[in-house]
């Protein structure tokens, strides 16, 4: 770790069962990979910058459709303009990947978001 860089990396394998019954069957939407990689860099005591990345991997969804695998990248930047105000910008889903957590349900594109924080 840098002076000013926080890296973490966290991940989930999860074997979970659905039961109905008699039936047991694999649960449904719960993702069996997950791992987040995310670095966030303090820049200055009033800018910092991060990067985050997660992945899904063996979603089922209902009926036992596999779901696609997919990759998530969002950034966002802080800068303090006084101490009780900031700005802030964001983009999700950086690299505008095509996903679903649902089959033929529609997930959202790349996005920005720019925005003031005040402190009363």
């Amino acid at each position: 770790m840098a002076d000013g860089l926080l890296v973490n990396l966290s991940g989930a394998y999860t074997d979970a069962d659905e039961v109905t019954g008699e039936n047991r069957e694999r649960a449904v939407r719960v993702p069996r990979v997950q791992a987040v990689l995310s670095f966030a860099y303090q820049a200055s005591a009033r800018f910092s910058l991060a990067l985050g990345m997660r992945r899904v991997r063996g979603v089922l969804d209902i009926g036992a459709v596999e779901l696609d695998d997919y990759t998530l990248i969002n950034m966002r930047g802080r800068y303090k303009l006084t101490d009780a105000t900031e700005i802030y910008a964001r983009i999700e889903n950086t690299t505008d990947e095509t996903y679903e957590t649902v089959k033929n349900y529609a997930t959202p594109g790349r996005a920005g978001y720019v925005g003031v924080a005040m402190r009363f």
